[in-house]
């Protein structure tokens, strides 16, 4: 779960994001005492491709690009 900075700033992971391996998903999330999610069922099937489809009059928008600025020489 990404963390935000600013509205322009990459996203940055958790700490406890480091632990895991690629293509990891945690069954459980602890904050001291306190489970702040817990997978409780795993069910293995394959999904409709539907699922994964924009919805009905879905516009695409794309961010400008931004001009690369140099830094002057020191």
């Amino acid at each position: 779960m990404p963390m935000g900075g600013g509205p322009m700033s990459q996203p940055r992971e958790p700490g406890w994001t480091s632990g895991l391996a690629a293509n990891a998903f945690p069954l459980k999330v602890q904050k001291g005492d306190k489970v702040i999610f817990e997978v409780t069922a795993i069910e293995r099937r394959t999904l409709d491709a539907a699922l994964f489809a924009a919805p009905a009059g879905f516009n695409k928008f794309e961010m400008p690009s931004m001009p690369s600025f140099k830094r002057p020489p020191r």
